[in-house]
């Protein structure tokens, strides 16, 4: 089983894209995405994911758009309860 840690405290914008299709189990699925805006801190990777209230995150990617150390944008799918497992602390 995977557990997942509570990591900083952080403040962001949440900002949802365009819903993505895709197929999983062989049924077509909708995959809310969003992207997440911090100001430049701590390390984010895509093995991390993020928290917002009850709402659940996975990073899929991470990083400094302009590379002036002032900003880091992650692009992320929202989980929902099935793909959280049963019992898993995310």
């Amino acid at each position: 089983m995977r557990r997942f840690e509570a990591g900083p405290l952080l403040w962001g914008a949440i900002e949802p894209l365009r819903p993505v299709e895709r197929l999983r189990f062989g049924r077509a699925e909708a995959v809310a995405t969003h992207r997440v805006r911090f100001r430049f801190g701590p390390t984010i990777t895509p093995a991390m994911r993020l928290a917002s209230g009850p709402r659940r995150f996975a990073v899929r990617s991470a990083g400094d758009p302009d590379g002036r150390r002032r900003d880091l944008v992650c692009q992320v799918e929202e989980l929902n309860v099935e793909e959280l497992g049963a019992g898993a602390a995310a």
